[in-house]
């Protein structure tokens, strides 16, 4: 099987333009994104996510990297047995099938740029 190449064309859009869709709701309260790939793309997924007061990601494990860049609000952050504070300019990696969650501590919206990056294989 042959690996299909990432295809990105000549787009420019406002984000604000484009709807808040639910981040896999059955592990998720009051986090919404968007996606700033277009869907099927294979080498990386790359989102805007936006957490409400008190929303969170619940423990979990993917079998994927993620990078995660805090632009604004507070949290704090899982990942293995740590837990660590975050906050604007806060960058968070997370590797493949390691133990993680965050959550929203502060009284307004966490937003955070999220990188999902497959495994090399």
């Amino acid at each position: 099987m042959t690996e299909q190449a990432l295809t990105i064309t000549k787009r420019i859009y406002q984000l604000k333009d484009t709807d808040w869709n639910p981040i896999r709701p059955g592990v998720t309260k009051g986090i919404a994104g968007k996606a700033l790939l277009p869907k099927g793309t294979k080498d990386v997924d790359v989102s805007v996510t936006k957490v409400e007061p008190g929303g969170e990601f619940s423990l979990h494990v993917d079998p994927y990297h993620h990078v995660y860049y805090i632009f604004q609000g507070k949290g704090e952050v899982r990942v293995g047995e740590d837990v660590y504070p975050v906050g604007p300019e806060t960058v968070v990696q997370v590797p493949a099938g390691e133990v993680h969650a965050y959550r929203n501590t502060g009284g307004t919206e966490m937003i955070l740029l999220t990188l999902n990056i497959p495994v090399e294989k």
